[in-house]
């Protein structure tokens, strides 16, 4: 994996609209969708984070305060180049650290069926039973922090 760093994103910046376009080819083109100007502009109490090689954009995801103590980890997106080299990872171990250090105990989602080992191999544990969001198999995952 080249150096990777990793910093919290301000709604409306131009490094905003970096890891916007980057979710946009990861999770939306693909099945045909875009972001709403409505979806876009309630992140604004979002905690967003971009995984940067250099200046270059390669990975991203944002926290969704949920109440004082627990977040859902949303968006989350590496570029397809990026994949398989531990940027995920990084990903998730920062904003994790980031959730601890903000009186955070718990984190949820709502993670693809794809991605349920990748997050099991985290800590995150499933609650329920599988189910559908935009014609794509999901399960609630969590992880005490």
């Amino acid at each position: 994996m080249a150096d990777i760093s990793v910093r919290i994103v301000e709604h409306g910046t131009p490094l905003y609209d970096a890891v916007t376009d980057l979710r946009r080819a990861i999770l939306r083109t693909p099945l045909g969708l875009d972001f709403t100007v409505d979806e876009l502009a309630a992140e604004i109490d979002d905690i967003h984070f971009a995984a940067l090689e250099g200046d270059d954009v390669v990975g991203t995801l944002l926290l969704h305060p949920i109440n004082p103590t627990t977040v859902q980890l949303k968006r989350m997106a590496v570029a397809e180049r990026a994949q398989k080299k531990g940027i995920g990872r990084v990903l998730v171990l920062a904003a994790e650290n980031y959730a601890r250090g903000n009186n955070v105990r718990t984190i949820t989602m709502h993670a693809r069926g794809t991605a349920q080992g990748f997050y099991e191999s985290l800590g995150y544990v499933t609650d329920g039973a599988p189910f559908d969001e935009q014609n794509i198999p999901h399960i609630v995952m969590f992880k005490t922090i």
